[in-house]
């Protein structure tokens, strides 16, 4: 009896002990299972944020940081680490005018972990450079306001620049009889500037170019101090000289409305010689800019442009999704050049709501559009369609206003790359090449001509 009173004892105590075990042991904090071990989350705080902060731990799981208020930020990166396994945070990207650093920012992780600490804090920095030339001192100005006596030597602004602000370090009295100019000299601050460049000398050169491209509109030149407003074909030329061996970077504020200029030249560094050949350039947008672009909807994204001149008019191809149903179409419009606007010509009878791609197409990519010019002027497009789950080279032909649904000209099942067309005028044909997976998976260079 007493051998199966002490039995019946253990039995009972090993159960109650088999569930404490079971319900007390594990914590609640943790993501385990029994045959895993526990996970744990890693986060913290991010203090004095202003703007957008992306960090990253292990540098792979990124976590965006947005500011909205003045308040301290939580954060929780949302990939779990196992127990035992490190972690290590620190900043994907800066803030735009902060520098963000990250205090207890790795370990091995046996808890749940809240401890990091990001700091984020106004960043700023030093302008400095050398003078090299000079006999006596010159008084060199940065953004116009903050001025520096300077000789022979380094030197360096007192006043330091917040990150993302603009510098710009220029002489502010010539010293007679020398000219002095400024190099590397004008930015926006990203770190320490140490390279900007004075030299001085008593030779000096000088500067004057053309401009193109502007139609009714004005273009402002900075040089130095001086500013030069020109306009369409007309020609330019700066009072200031640039100091033999110095160098110069022509500068634009602003740019004109509904166009973007640059200046060809308008850069150099060692001048030996006068320069006549800047030319500013300037490039006018034709394609809705107020509004988007030539997007039939503006809202999604367009991708693959293709342009092309045929019958002395612009014509331009790409990819759209289909507000309908979201899937990939080839879109063709033309550009009419008295009316200065776009219209489409991808309808005929064998389109899908006018669209190239055929009715029955799930996503049309990668187009490439060529012209045929030596017999009836015609248009050539071919790209990759989606049919049934399957890709397809697929070829039409625009000629008297309206596309014609040629062929689907793969030899085998799937085809990989984008097609390129050429007109070929030997004999007077399109010549097509892509390539496309054969019988056994490998990819093969294919070629085709339309033989009728």
């Amino acid at each position: 009896m007493f051998y199966f009173r002490n039995y019946h004892w253990k039995l009972i105590t090993f159960f109650i002990s088999s569930i404490l075990l079971f319900f007390g042991c594990a914590s609640e904090n943790t993501d385990s299972s029994s045959s895993s071990s526990p996970t744990y989350s890693i986060g913290g705080t991010v203090t004095g944020l202003s703007g957008v902060l992306v960090i990253q731990n292990n540098s792979a799981d990124y976590t965006v940081i947005e500011q909205t208020g003045a308040d301290d930020i939580s954060f929780t990166f949302q990939d779990r680490v196992s127990s035992g396994s490190t972690y290590s945070v620190s900043v994907k990207l800066q803030p735009n005018t902060q520098t963000c650093t990250v205090s207890d920012a790795s370990g091995t992780t046996s808890q749940n972990i809240s401890n990091i600490t990001i700091t984020c804090t106004g960043a700023s920095y030093n302008v400095s450079g050398t003078v090299s030339g000079l006999t006596g001192s010159v008084v060199l100005q940065n953004n116009g306001t903050d001025n520096l006596t300077v000789i022979n030597g380094s030197f360096s602004f007192t006043n330091k620049i917040n990150k993302g602000s603009a510098y710009n370090v220029t002489v502010k009295t010539q010293p007679s009889p020398f000219i002095c100019s400024a190099a590397n000299n004008r930015g926006l601050a990203s770190d320490n500037m140490s390279s900007v460049s004075i030299v001085c000398a008593v030779r000096s050169y000088f500067l004057s170019g053309t401009a193109s491209g502007l139609g009714s509109t004005t273009l402002g030149l900075q040089f130095d101090n001086e500013t030069k407003t020109i306009s369409d074909n007309g020609s330019f030329s700066f009072s200031t000289p640039v100091a033999e061996g110095g160098g110069y970077m022509i500068y634009i504020p602003s740019q004109p409305d509904n166009r973007t200029c640059s200046v060809t030249n308008g850069t150099r560094s060692n001048v030996t010689q006068d320069y006549t050949d800047l030319k500013a350039v300037c490039w006018e947008y034709i394609d809705n800019v107020t509004s988007g672009g030539i997007n039939d909807n503006v809202s999604q994204n367009g991708s693959s442009p293709q342009l092309v001149e045929f019958d002395s008019t612009l014509y331009n191809a790409w990819v759209e999704p289909s507000s309908s149903d979201n899937k990939s179409r080839i879109r063709v419009a033309k550009y009419d050049d008295n009316s200065s606007s776009w219209s489409f010509v991808d309808s005929s009878g064998i389109n899908f709501k006018s669209f190239i791609s055929a009715a029955n197409s799930e996503d049309a990519t990668q187009p490439f559009i060529f012209v045929e010019d030596k017999t009836i002027p015609s248009l050539y497009m071919t790209w990759i369609e989606e049919l049934a789950g399957t890709s397809f080279v697929t070829v039409a032909r625009y000629i008297n206003s309206s596309w014609n649904y040629i062929a689907l000209i793969n030899k085998n099942n799937q085809a990989l790359s984008s097609p390129h067309g050429v007109y070929h005028s030997f004999d007077n044909s399109p010549y097509v090449t892509w390539s496309e997976l054969d019988n056994v998976s490998v990819s093969q260079i294919r070629v085709a001509k339309a033989t009728g």
